[in-house]
Order: C-alpha cells, then structure tokens, then sequence
C-alpha cells in the first residue's frame, strides 16, 4: 500500500519539480562572506528583460550609480554572451544525453517548426522609399514636425545632468552597492570605541524587511555592539525609503515583484518584501501616482483652453486593451488635446476582474459558518477594482462617453469636436447618448484611418474582379495595371491631400479629385482641370510649349473606369467633410505605448498594478521624466542625486533619439533613391514621344512608370508631390526618361538588392 502512496505521488510530480529534485540544493542564509557574481548587474538586466535602459530605470528609482555605459555595456554582453552559451551547449548535451538513455537508442525524435517562407519582402520595404525634401525649409519643417511634440514638453524644465566623476565627492543621499566582506574589512582597520583595541569581531543582521537591513558588530574583546541602518525610514511613515524605491522601479520597468526578485538574486540583494505586503503597497502608491496624474492632467487642459481661448475644444479620443479581441480583462480609454505638442486631459480605466473578490471566493469552498462570515466582511470591507460588467468590445465607448459627460463638472469645458478612427462605435454613442444638452458633437475623422478607407475600397474591387477579363481584355491587376502597390500609393497620396488642404474643403476636393483624372488622362483625352502646376507635369509643359507623353503616368481606361465608383464615394464633397481640420490619433498610439512598456501585454495584471502604468504614463508623457522626482519627493521626502540626474539623462534620450531617428530616416531615404536612380540610368535607354503617341490612348507602357514611395511623415508643404512619380518645383518638367523604374512590377515577387540596386525575383537568391 505504501509502494503504491509513493508510486502516485512520483506519477504526480510535474516535469518541473523532477528536473528540480536531482539537485538537492540547500538554500543557506546568507552569510556575510559570499562573493558577489561578476557582471551581475549586467545579467540581471537580461533575465528580467529590461536590459540596459531598464537597468537605468531601477538605478534611477534606487537613487543608486547608473549602469555602464551603453557602449561598454554592449561590449561586455559579447563577453556575457560566451560564458552562457557554454553552459548551455553543456545543458543541451546533458538533455540529449538523457534522452538517449529513456529511448535507449541513437535513434531519437524530436519535434522541427520549420518557419515558413515569406516572400512578400518588397511590398514591406517599399514603404520606407519615400521623395527626399529638396530644401531647407523642407527639412528644417519636417525635422521641426518631428520632435515638436518631445521638444515642447521637455525643453521646458532646463535641467542640467551632473556628471559626477570618481574622483569628486560622494552624494550623501545616494545608495551604493556594497559587499559586506568588504564592509567588514573596513572596520577591521579601526579601532573599537569602547576597548580602544584593534576591532576584530563578528556582524550580524539584527532586521530585515525587504531590502532594509539593520546591521551590528560585535567587538570580539569587549563586546561592544554598533548598528547601522541600511535605509533611512520615511518621515511619519514606518516605510523604509529603498522599499519605496524598489516598489516604484518594478513599476516603471513593468517587471513587478518577480521581475525584482530576479533583480536581487542576480545582484545577491536580499529579496524585495513578500508579495502580499507589496501588493498592499500598491493600492497606496496608486493614490499618490493617481494625485500627480489628476494634476498633470489639469495644466494639460488648461494650456489647451489657452491656446484656443475658448472652453470649446477638439480632443482625439482612442482605446487601447491589454489583450486582443472581446476577452481583455482590462483596457483604458484617454482624450488628448491637439494643440502643437498633444498631451492628456482625462484617462478612464476598466477592469472586469478584481483579485480580492477572486481570492474571497475560496473562503466559499470551506463551507463553514466562519469562512462565510470571513468572506461577507472582505467583500464589504474592501474596495472593489471591478468596473466594468460590459463586453471588453465596449470600453472605449463607454469610457469615452463618462469622459465626456464629466467634462463640464471636471474643468468647465466641452468637447465639441471629437477626433477618432471611423470603425470605432465610439461617436454613435455620442450622437445618441449627448452628453451636453443642445450641442451636437463634431466627429472628425483620423486622417491615417479615413485614408485607409480609399485603400480598403480599391482592394475590394480588385478581389471581387479577380481574373475576369475587363473592357480591353485584360484582367484589373498585372503589370502598368492596379497593383496591390499602385492601390497603397493612390492612399499614400490621397492621406497628402489631406494633410495639405484640410483647412480648405474646395482646395481638399480638387486635390482628391486630381489624383483619379491625372491618372485618367491620355495623349488625345486630358482631364488636367482639378491638378496643380507645382506637381502636374502635362501643366508645366504646356507652360514651357514642350510636348508631354501621358503613356508612362497613366492608367488604362478600362481600370479607371472601374474604380471610379470608389472615388465619387469617398472623394466626394459630402465625404470629405468628415476629415475637414481633420488630424491623426498618432499621439493617442504613442500614448498607448508608453502603457504597455509599464506593463506588459504578456503579463498578467490586477486592476491596481494597470493603474499604476496608466498615471505613471500620464505624467511621463505630459511633462516628461523629470515630473517622476516630484513622486519621490513625495514618497521618500527627497529626490536623490543619482534619481534626479537619471531622469534628466532620460529626457535628454528622448530628444536625442527623436533626432537620430530622423536623420536615419532622411540618410535612409536619400541612398534608396539615388540607388533607384542609378538603377534606372542602368536600364532605361528613353521613350520617344512619336512612338508613345502612336500606341492606344488606354494602353499601358512596358516600361510603366510607378508612383515614387512617400513617407509623407518626413515630407514637408513645400516639397511637391508629383502624381507622374517625380518631386519637382515650379521650374521642372517631366522627363520620361527619368521614369522608367523597374517599380512597375508585380510586389509579390521582388524585392530590393542593394548590392545590385536592382529590383530581383525573391526566387533568384533561393
């Protein structure tokens, strides 16, 4: 019977416990002897996943040194890299080792996912080739739209990083790592008080609480005992300064109580405090980060209302939910302002889930009159976190809509236009719901969404022609036809239209217009009427009397006639209203982003730790990472020199990598296209007009000229967008010669070589 007990419990065992059970490791105290690990730091940044930055976050929120250098840092993961790999080459012949002997056999099996092939890598980087700015002021607007928004919320606290060097003089605030075998042979070499002898005597660890620690030493001669506390203790709290401070960088790393966990056993730290007192900590820290939050969000709206001068304003409005689909137990829903540099004015939380009331239904399964009563008293007592009861589909409305109805009561302001995406149900519930009486909500559509809408309807009429034949015999895709490439430029250029015009709804309508009958235009039929000269180039060589081929920049007639519908839908007058002073939920997004870095989407959250990412990011992205020295201040009393100048290192990052990242960008753009450039001077060999001309007005050329990719992001007013593929001023003609890119081609399969700067069949390096 006992043979059958012990054979059932070691059935039971999981994988896990098997594989732990071979090493019988005895877990010590930890003794004051113990050397610390090298790198530890380094590799505590890896096994929690935060790697260096996150290491800078949790020296700024310890008030501890920062790590190495990036550059140094890097260097030594190389070093990292060759000692983990040993061991796990040594790891990866033991499981093969076992393996071998429960098949007892060479012959073993094992489990291959294959990575399927992708071949659509054109269409992907087709997107990044864009027309370079030709002027200054093209670039000095772009680059001025590119870091305005980062620019204006940080360039406003000039803070000075202070670069402590390690000659100068220790900050007395700051927390330093130190091994207690060292600590101990410092006080070897001093004299003990009391007997005035040479100290020689034992330490010990009187207290602990989390990483607070209250150490003494004992005088081996006369017995003297001297302690010192490791941390300071809050003033008119029983808190201990390093916990607060360890409790606020799991948060703003998003690695919580285990990821600090790792932190510390790595670094051989003692562990953070246990998880119940952590998780009780929270709900504390909530109020405070909520407080900084409410007030950041008070000068956010007061500066928009400066800025329109009026209580009447427009904010953009979007969702966001911890996992995808109807099943996320938590989301959020936030307004931001559009002023120059966007920032948050109101933020709602969901929660469908409460950890306390889950954990309370266990006291049921005892069924005693006691753990019932237990139970009654912890739902009555506590503060539930569960918000929400509807489908997670509906937060963004619902939280949008109290938003709205709170406005007036919160800062005496009304929001009477409202920016968001067009498949959100979100405005429909603000046109029945009316949150303020006698007022009829603007929706203006998101400039990036509505855009889609002209691609989404070209790629509809494609799929439903399929390969029947058209008027002229051919099917609607193909070669010099309507690519899966042409339908994302004509949305590349309708998005630039409207960016462009959308304070003007004649000038926005002429311009939508424009890109259906340039593209419609033949040599013996012209529709130039709705284009512009700045980009048009029949316009600009009918002004200089030279002749223009409209063969190279059309499209057959039998495509332009089937996707009309599509632009009388969505270009019309009626349409393009919705999008009039339209602009984009990019800063929404951005938003969004920040959340998800304090807490992830692949870990599990409660409602308390979700809102604690939330108001973190609030205050982060309205006024930047040195707003976080006021929580400090707050929790501990004091900033600290190592937090504050952390912080400001971070912001100055911010700025820093906003212009790194447009220059890359504007590097990257530049060799793309004088590589295009070289590529067609390679092939192209010229079009005669006398032989285009004698071709069929709907007929397309073989040497079909493309729109150029844009990233309409990096490129200003003043850089024309030519719809025949050219960028080009008031003073330029089309030149046919200079359009005959090999971009014509089917993107499903080609992509870009570099080396040949050609464009290759994805087979051929196969």
């Amino acid at each position: 019977m006992s043979a059958s007990s012990s054979t059932t419990s070691k059935r039971t065992l999981p994988a896990s416990s098997q594989k732990i059970i071979k090493k019988q490791i005895t877990t010590s105290n930890i003794s004051s002897d113990s050397d610390a690990p090298l790198d530890a730091t380094q590799l505590a940044g890896h096994l929690t996943g935060i790697r260096h930055a996150g290491l800078q976050k949790i020296c700024a929120a310890l008030n501890l040194p920062p790590p190495l250098e990036e550059g140094r840092h890097s260097k030594r993961d190389k070093e990292l890299l060759q000692v983990v790999q040993k061991f796990a080459n040594e790891s990866m012949s033991t499981a093969i080792q076992e393996a071998i002997d429960v098949a007892k056999s060479t012959d073993i099996t094992f489990i291959d996912r294959v990575r399927p092939r992708i071949k659509n890598l054109r269409s992907k980087s087709k997107s990044s080739e864009s027309e370079v700015p030709t002027t200054s002021a093209s670039s000095s607007t772009t680059s001025k739209r590119t870091l305005s928004t980062s620019s204006l919320k940080i360039i406003k606290k000039q803070k000075t990083y202070s670069n402590l060097s390690s000659d100068s003089d220790v900050p007395l605030d700051a927390y330093s790592i130190i091994q207690n075998n060292l600590l101990l042979s410092l006080l070897s070499k001093t004299k003990c008080a009391l007997c005035e002898k040479q100290w020689d005597g034992k330490m010990h660890m009187n207290k602990r609480e989390g990483l607070f620690v209250i150490l003494s030493f004992e005088c081996r001669f006369c017995n003297n005992k001297i302690s010192i506390n490791s941390s300071p203790q809050v003033q008119d709290s029983k808190r201990h300064d390093i916990n607060v401070r360890t409790q606020l960088a799991g948060h703003l790393t998003g690695i919580r109580h285990a990821g600090l966990q790792k932190i510390c056993a790595a670094l051989n730290l003692p562990p953070p405090l246990e998880e119940g007192r952590h998780s009780k900590r929270d709900k504390e820290l909530l109020q405070v980060v909520q407080k900084f939050a409410n007030e950041s969000m008070s000068t956010a709206m007061q500066e928009a209302i400066d800025v329109v001068k009026s209580t009447d304003i427009t904010v953009s409005g979007d969702g966001t939910w911890q996992t995808r689909g109807f099943s996320s137990k938590h989301g959020a829903a936030d307004l931001l302002s559009t002023c120059d540099s966007p920032k948050v004015v109101d933020i709602e939380t969901c929660s469908k889930t409460c950890n306390v009331c889950a954990g309370a239904k266990s006291l049921l399964q005892l069924g005693t009159p006691e753990a019932r009563a237990k139970y009654d008293q912890t739902i009555i007592n506590h503060n539930c976190g569960k918000n929400f009861d509807e489908p997670s589909g509906n937060m963004e409305a619902s939280s949008i809509l109290k938003m709205f109805r709170r406005s007036e009561k919160k800062y005496g302001v009304r929001y009477v236009k409202y920016i968001g995406d067009g498949d959100s149900k979100t405005f429909s519930v603000l046109k029945t719901e009316i949150p303020y009486k006698g007022i009829q909500i603007q929706k203006i559509e998101d400039i990036n969404h509505f855009g889609k809408r002209l691609k989404r309807a070209l790629e509809v009429i494609k799929r439903k022609c399929g390969k029947e034949k058209l008027s002229d015999g051919k099917t609607i895709g193909g070669k010099g036809r309507l690519t899966d490439q042409m339908i994302t430029r004509f949305q590349i250029y309708f998005c630039e239209a409207i960016r462009k015009n959308k304070n003007d709804l004649d000038k926005l309508y002429k311009s939508a217009q424009a890109m259906y009958w340039h593209k419609f235009s033949t040599n013996s039929d012209h529709h130039h009427q709705f284009c512009d000269e700045a980009w048009c180039g029949y316009l600009q060589a009918k002004k200089n009397n030279t002749r223009y081929n409209h063969t190279p920049h059309g499209l057959p007639r039998a495509v332009m006639n089937i996707i009309k519908p599509a632009f009388d839908s969505i270009c019309s007058k009626q349409s393009l209203m919705r999008v009039l002073n339209g602009s984009t939920q990019n800063a929404n997004e951005a938003f969004h982003a920040l959340i998800w870095t304090m807490s992830p989407k692949h870990k599990a959250a409660s409602d308390v730790t979700f809102n604690i990412a939330c108001y973190l990011a609030v205050v982060i992205f309205n006024d930047g990472y040195c707003n976080l020295g006021e929580i400090f201040e707050k929790l501990c009393g004091y900033i600290g020199f190592y937090t504050e100048n952390i912080l400001i290192s971070f912001d100055d990052e911010r700025l820093h990598t906003a212009n790194k990242e447009y220059m890359r960008k504007q590097k990257k753009l530049i060799n793309l296209t004088e590589a295009i450039k070289d590529t067609t001077d390679e092939e192209t060999h010229g079009i005669s007009d006398a032989d285009d001309v004698s071709e069929t007005s709907d007929q397309q050329d073989e040497n079909n000229d493309d729109f150029d990719d844009d990233d309409y992001d990096d490129v200003s007013s003043s850089a024309h967008t030519s719809f025949d593929g050219d960028e080009t001023s008031h003073n330029n003609t089309d030149n046919e010669d200079d359009n005959n890119d090999d971009g014509s081609r089917q993107a499903e399969d080609l992509y870009y070589n570099p080396k040949s700067r050609k464009w290759k069949d994805s087979d051929e390096d196969n």
